[in-house]
């Protein structure tokens, strides 16, 4: 002897389910992009900048579009340009420079604030 119902409204909770869904999606890809550029400003910051009247590093310091790698979503913070080259011998040194480490350093200061910046857009595009 079996019991039967039907639900009222259902394909409406399967509807507004799968737009919560795409709603999620979006709003993690503008917290990524919302992290990457936090992290971005205090990477400039972070960066010295020579008395030399030429273009520096910290003036080309970009946040890419959102990549997937295995499908996990993410941004790509670094220098651009003619002179983002020059960034490695920053971040490693050389032989006749030692490495001054400002992405290293950064990622260490800024994780707290990248993480806040990132929670309070999800928040946002939620509506939490």
């Amino acid at each position: 002897m079996g019991a039967s119902f039907h639900i009222k409204g259902y394909e409406k909770i399967i509807k507004d389910l799968e737009e919560l869904g795409r709603k999620g999606a979006r709003a993690k890809n503008k917290a990524i992009k919302a992290g990457g550029e936090v992290f971005a400003e205090e990477l400039r910051e972070a960066i010295p900048v020579s008395e030399i009247d030429h273009e520096h590093i910290k003036d080309n310091i970009i946040v890419t579009d959102i990549k997937r790698k295995g499908g996990v979503p993410h941004v790509r913070v670094g220098a651009n340009g003619e002179v983002g080259w020059r960034f490695h011998f920053l971040e490693y040194g050389t032989m006749f420079m030692s490495p001054v480490a400002p992405a290293q350093k950064t990622i260490q200061s800024s994780k707290t604030k990248v993480k806040q910046k990132m929670k309070d857009v999800m928040q946002k595009e939620l509506g939490l």
